[in-house]
């Protein structure tokens, strides 16, 4: 028994002197959460909202890579929205919007997620031009951020995201 306690000691000290001089991926990444990132419009090829039939729900589903100042793919962007329409014609109305949003860190398997809701108003259920959008996000060890996603133009929308450090 104490060859195998011994050699279970042994293992688990290289494992955390592995993990100390070659972190994963993931573990950069969670660090170096904090910054201004992109995505843009294009991106999205096409995903829209789409009226459930027979009511006055409407839905979306978006998914796109967000980038880097040096248009390196960082992470995962997506969001489900589920809007509350009054009339007939959703695209003329300002729509009651309820976006759960998923806030990916790393492109790999060993990547951190956040997740977080909220709800907005917004002009036919899209981002309006130069309004901050921000979501409260925390992943399942209960650390916090800050994901405000603003439309700067008709392309490009600024995804900054800031980790609560307290």
């Amino acid at each position: 028994m104490a060859q195998q306690s011994s050699a279970n000691t042994s293992s688990t000290l290289g494992k955390m002197i592995i993990d100390r001089v070659f972190p994963s991926p993931a573990a950069d990444e969670q660090a170096d959460i904090d910054g201004t990132y992109n995505y843009n419009f294009s991106d999205l090829h096409g995903q829209d909202h789409i009226r459930t039939l027979r009511s006055n729900l409407v839905v979306g589903d978006f998914m796109t890579p967000f980038k880097d100042s040096n248009d390196i793919t960082r992470g995962w962007l997506s969001w489900r929205c589920l809007s509350y329409a009054e009339t007939n014609d959703h695209k003329k109305e300002n729509l009651t919007v309820n976006t759960i949003l998923t806030l990916t860190i790393g492109t790999k398997t060993d990547n951190h997620t956040y997740y977080g809701a909220k709800i907005n108003i917004e002009p036919s259920g899209y981002y309006g031009k130069d309004i901050e959008y921000k979501f409260c996000v925390s992943d399942c060890k209960g650390d916090k951020a800050t994901v405000s996603i603003t439309n700067v133009d008709n392309e490009k929308r600024v995804v900054v995201v800031n980790r609560d450090t307290h």
